[in-house]
């Protein structure tokens, strides 16, 4: 079993399911874990079967949550930042736009997947404005950069 060193630092909450993104050139395993930070953003990481990593600071502009990602290739990622917002990230630049859904924010968990045949990065989140909201779903398609909102999908399941 191979060792890996973990920096020193705080040790952050995690608030996303580890993302599979595939083999690098080299034939390594990677994959993309983030954690939320409501004042100075979010930190994802890709991280490959080795424990070389690289972080990705999400703090201009600022995302102060990303609960869930799916991979678009071997470089784009695509972010729920609160189901009001999904974020295009290059992991080979760092840089990423974020595109308003129409959403309001909302928990999402670990949802998100994104379907590469139709384009579309599905999340679903829970809004609860005094129970009248429940779960609330954002299909957005990643080529067309529009989003379609379904309320109340399951006002009674989450």
């Amino acid at each position: 079993m191979k060792k890996v060193r973990v920096p020193k630092g705080r040790d952050p909450f995690v608030n996303a399911r580890l993302v599979p993104l595939g083999n690098d050139p080299q034939g390594r395993e990677r994959f993309w874990i983030s954690s939320c930070n409501g004042v100075s953003g979010s930190i994802g990481a890709v991280v490959d079967e080795e424990g070389a990593f690289r972080l990705y600071r999400l703090s201009n502009p600022h995302i102060m949550y990303c609960y869930s990602a799916a991979p678009e290739d071997t470089q784009t990622l695509w972010l729920c930042v609160g189901l009001s917002q999904v974020a295009r990230l290059d992991l080979k630049t760092g840089a990423y736009t974020l595109y308003p859904t129409g959403a309001d924010p909302a928990f999402v968990c670990c949802g998100g997947r994104l379907d590469p045949a139709t384009g579309k990065f599905f999340a679903l989140g829970y809004l609860d404005r005094g129970g009248t909201d429940g779960t609330t779903a954002v299909s957005f398609d990643v080529k067309a950069r529009k989003a379609v909102v379904h309320r109340d999908v399951a006002p009674d399941q989450f």
